[in-house]
């Protein structure tokens, strides 16, 4: 099935509002044109649209003075899963050696959404970078409801329209990667991962074949990362390829044995001032006999 999403961004244009300068006798007046008066008697007030526009502007600015650099975004979004809805990140840069400012910011974001068909998020993701960059912190941690639909296990039952089906889908995801530096922008170390899934109110129960509801999967595995890039929330430039191996074997709990690899690159080149070209790519594969969530 095919998903289109993309943004609504909004232009909010607001005219200029010039202070009322007081006068004698406890009179107000509004000067007809605030330019042409001189600057010492002269209030000028900004507008909404000028303050939101150096918000974004000092965002981008170095703040090394700053113990914790503290930012928000947000705005409406639409996608034909989800409708419309609006989505807001907290996000916050820190160092764990502020003495050494070679050392790149350490990153931590609380991230939320909402949507008109019940859809709702909430989670937390980050990478913690310790001291002479020696050993990283990944994690990530979420939750969300969601109505969603389902056509069955495999690629040609999920490619038969007839199958769809409509269900109610809650999830929460608990993953963690711990690497070690063992070369220049190279890391490698162990991850954990944690998966919840519980399924209600599905039209058609006979698609899943017999399987639970309601899954959890427990897992261990392996990171590898090469890191290249000259920042981590703000790339300009480098590489990046993180490659995961998750383990999800019975003798952890699990109801179904399989084993899951997620691959990530991504490619950041400047082509002029101003200009970037940039490229990602991603892959989930999944080995096994995989849970249908």
């Amino acid at each position: 099935m095919k998903k289109i999403s993309f943004l609504i961004v909004i232009f909010i244009c607001m005219a200029d509002v010039t202070l009322a300068v007081p006068q004698e006798g406890g009179l107000f007046y509004l000067p007809e044109d605030t330019t042409t008066q001189h600057k010492d008697s002269m209030v000028q007030k900004k507008t909404f649209f000028k303050k939101f526009l150096d918000y974004f502007n000092d965002a981008n600015k170095n703040k090394n003075h700053k113990k914790f650099d503290f930012s928000i975004i947000g705005g409406p979004h639409y996608s034909t899963d989800t409708k419309l809805g609006l989505g807001l990140v907290a996000a916050g840069l820190y160092r764990a050696d502020r003495s050494d400012m070679l050392l790149p910011p350490s990153n931590v974001s609380l991230f939320g959404d909402v949507s008109t068909v019940g859809f709702y998020m909430l989670g937390v993701r980050g990478t913690h970078i310790f001291p002479q960059d020696k050993y990283r912190l990944d994690y990530t941690l979420y939750f969300y409801s969601f109505p969603s639909k389902f056509w069955g296990i495999g690629y040609d039952r999920g490619n038969v329209d007839a199958n769809e089906s409509d269900l109610d889908r809650w999830q929460a995801q608990i993953k963690a990667s711990f690497l070690f530096r063992i070369a220049d922008n190279l890391y490698i170390g162990p991850m954990a991962a944690y998966d919840y899934v519980h399924g209600k109110n599905m039209e058609r129960p006979e698609l899943l074949e017999g399987m639970d509801l309601t899954t959890a999967n427990y897992g261990v595995g392996f990171s590898l990362a090469y890191d290249s890039r000259d920042v981590l929330t703000n790339p300009h430039k480098g590489y990046y390829l993180n490659l995961t191996q998750c383990f999800r074997p019975r003798f952890l709990g699990n109801d179904y044995a399989f084993s899951t690899t997620d691959l990530r690159t991504s490619y950041y080149h400047p082509v002029w001032e101003g200009g970037l070209l940039a490229g990602e790519l991603r892959g989930t594969f999944n080995f096994g006999h995989p849970s249908w969530a």
